[in-house]
């Protein structure tokens, strides 16, 4: 029993290592695009993480307003929003670790 609890003390002092938890891939929506990316990139290396603030976005992708959608995306571009231009936040729509939201769904019907 003791060699039990210390194996699992052991493993969870592992999982809950800043140094592992870097080596862990994204699942969520956004790991195709970001799997270069080392976790403390993003969420700064605050343990326990918490979600990136808008400005850890917009270093790498600019406001949302000068996000322009790919060539072969033939879609409306959401992220220039008439009527929030650049202050909705990017975790209102963009999450990794939740179900992705489209605020423009609250009010749009969007085929």
């Amino acid at each position: 029993m003791k060699y039990i609890v210390l194996s699992m003390a052991a493993a969870f002092s592992i999982l809950l290592n800043p140094a592992f938890a870097q080596k862990q891939a994204m699942s969520g929506s956004m790991a195709r695009l970001h799997a270069n990316i080392q976790c403390a990139q993003c969420h700064n290396n605050i343990q326990p993480m918490q979600a990136p603030q808008d400005t850890t976005c917009i270093q790498c992708h600019g406001k949302s307003s000068s996000i322009q959608l790919p060539a072969n995306v033939n879609e409306k571009n959401y992220h220039n929003s008439p009527h929030y231009g650049d202050t909705v936040s990017c975790l209102e729509c963009h999450r990794e670790h939740q179900p992705q939201q489209n605020l423009c769904k609250n009010c749009h019907v969007i085929k």
